[in-house]
């Protein structure tokens, strides 16, 4: 799932790490909360190049809580990933996070390291507790992310998730506060972390 407005080259280059994954059974589907600029057009190309690629676009802006609660709502396949626009996946991320849920049947996310870069230099890895693959059982599983929960572009989901908490997790005035309650939440339900799974540029604000 990726939300996106306005823009389309940043967009262009997230779906291709997408497509570009080793892993080949996967959907990637874009949300577009009423672009004004060729965002459309640009998702179209991707389209007619390869069949994995679904767009939505909205009549007009609703916001970047509802357009992220509304792509949570239409998840239908086993596993998901959040994917900003502007961020992007290493091609073997699916893959291995798909190794780690099939060896803990009962984990719930697994969350990999986020590499922060800007203009190809490594400004950070976040979070930096993650170090090795390692399984934790709640509570520790809350205790060890707690204090800085990953990225959620560095997450692959079980749809329980969403069963168990629901798709509304953008509610203002809490937004950050509920963001992380997406994460920290499956916690208490057992989580997994691994190896590195994207690469996000440095951001001042949210644009969705």
């Amino acid at each position: 799932m990726i939300p996106t407005y306005q823009r389309p080259r940043l967009l262009e280059r997230a779906i291709r790490s997408v497509l570009n994954q080793t892993y080949p059974r996967f959907q990637v589907c874009v949300y577009d909360n009423a672009s004004e600029d060729e965002t459309k057009e640009v998702v179209a190309k991707l389209m007619k190049e390869d069949p994995r690629v679904k767009y939505f676009c909205h009549s007009s802006n609703i916001g970047v809580g509802p357009n992220f609660n509304y792509g949570l709502s239409r998840i239908e396949t086993q596993y998901f990933s959040i994917l900003s626009d502007d961020d992007v996946l290493i091609p073997n991320f699916f893959e291995s996070a798909l190794e780690k849920l099939a060896h803990y049947p009962n984990a719930m996310l697994v969350a990999g390291l986020c590499l922060i870069v800007d203009n190809n230099a490594v400004l950070a890895v976040s979070p930096d507790y993650l170090g090795s693959d390692e399984y934790f059982i709640p509570p520790q599983s809350l205790i060890e992310i707690a204090p800085n929960p990953p990225t959620w572009t560095s997450i692959l989901f079980r749809k329980e998730v969403i069963e168990r908490i629901g798709t509304s997790i953008w509610k203002p005035p809490e937004q950050a506060i509920r963001t992380s309650n997406f994460v920290l939440q499956p916690a208490t339900h057992h989580s997994n972390k691994t190896a590195v799974g994207t690469i996000l540029r440095p951001r001042w604000s949210d644009v969705c």
